[in-house]
């Protein structure tokens, strides 16, 4: 994997810069209710990232100008936010919701869960969710205290099984 960018510790979270991006990372308490277990509730914590300001760099490839959409040191930056995150708290949970902005959660959605499987995170387990054209993903800890809990609460939302 590729070495990180430099963190910038912020009230929010981290930033970091790239060639082409100033990356904001914000960890926020959720303001509504995502489990029916008020006492796993009260354990989530929200994470989402975005660009500042929305400025693209183009590059020149055989004259056609054209964006870098992948950078490999990104990846390895936002894994490794979420790890420190986890080292600091590990019985947290950690919802990542995929920004809408643009109408490309879904894509989003898949580039993390790419990320995810590339690094083989043996200590983190990840469950997705699609609700209403949100896409979103659980991260927590194997051997989470409320592992069991847990996994009945995804199933409630996901399947509505109650």
């Amino acid at each position: 994997m590729s070495n990180p960018y430099d963190l910038i510790p912020t009230e929010e979270g981290f930033d970091f810069q790239t060639p082409d991006y100033h990356y904001i990372t914000y960890f926020t308490d959720s303001e509504t209710a995502l489990f029916k277990n008020v006492q796993l509730d009260s354990l989530i914590v929200i994470f989402g990232f975005d660009t500042r300001p929305e400025v693209k760099s183009m590059s020149k490839i055989n004259g056609h100008v054209s964006r870098k959409f992948f950078d490999e040191r990104i990846q390895a930056t936002i894994l490794l936010i979420i790890q420190k995150f986890f080292d600091a708290n590990p019985h947290s949970i950690l919802a990542i919701v995929c920004s809408t902005k643009d109408d490309r959660q879904r894509q989003r959605k898949i580039v993390f869960s790419k990320w995810y499987k590339s690094i083989k995170m043996d200590t983190i387990v990840k469950t997705d969710l699609n609700y209403e054209n949100v896409h979103l993903s659980y991260l927590y800890r194997k051997g989470h205290p409320f592992e069991s809990m847990l996994k009945e609460e995804i199933d409630i939302l996901t399947f509505g099984k109650d």
